[in-house]
């Protein structure tokens, strides 16, 4: 079973929150319980993202709005963000007007997590 989680950029300080979504007064993201203490943030709405279950090559956990780089089947990388298809039930990149790939562990070993389309890079 895959990790539900979370992440949205903090409105007052534009910083990432990863934990649990939860909606009360705007968008809130809960971080998630500690021994210590557990935090929760006013997110803007806009930057919410799922974890869509998977870590790139280099361990980093990939969500929606991710810019990823990955090889397809002929050798050749191609790059594009994360989104979640509802007709589908999926995490997917579109390439074209029709045609999309899920972001799985079968779409290539090499899938790179190289930004975020709501950071600047």
């Amino acid at each position: 079973m895959r990790e539900i989680l979370f992440r949205g950029k903090r409105v007052d300080n534009q910083e990432w929150v990863y934990g649990f979504y939860f909606y009360d007064i705007g968008a809130c993201i809960k971080e998630r319980p500690s021994a210590v203490s557990t935090h929760t943030y006013l997110i803007d709405q806009g930057t919410i993202g799922q974890f869509v279950g998977l870590r790139d090559v280099h361990g980093v956990q990939i969500f929606e709005g991710d810019v990823i780089r990955w090889k397809d089947w002929k050798g050749e990388y191609r790059e594009h963000h994360v989104i979640y298809d509802q007709e589908w039930n999926r995490f997917c990149v579109w390439l074209s007007g029709a045609e999309s790939f899920g972001v799985n562990k079968h779409m290539s070993k090499d899938i790179e997590v190289i930004g975020s389309i709501y950071d600047k890079n």
